[in-house]
């Protein structure tokens, strides 16, 4: 498995990762993530709760723009 690795610093260098982790915009599914090295063992209910922060996530940010995160500093 290919680990990759970043300093994002900015919301822009943020959405430039997005494109080299996830370059077809796929959606986060339980089929997606069950294939996540050490995740296979989990049950469907248990990754449905894995990935519903990440959509409550997902929505906020879309909801927001770009400009109001500017001063967040992802690492």
């Amino acid at each position: 498995m290919k680990v990759i690795t970043a300093s994002i610093q900015t919301a822009e260098a943020y959405v430039k990762y997005t494109d080299v982790i996830n370059p077809k915009k796929e959606p986060l599914t339980i089929c997606r993530l069950v294939v996540f090295p050490g995740l296979g063992h989990y049950a469907n209910a248990e990754l449905a709760q894995i990935i519903q922060p990440f959509e409550l996530l997902a929505n906020e940010l879309l909801d927001k723009s770009v400009t109001s995160i500017k001063g967040v500093h992802f690492k």
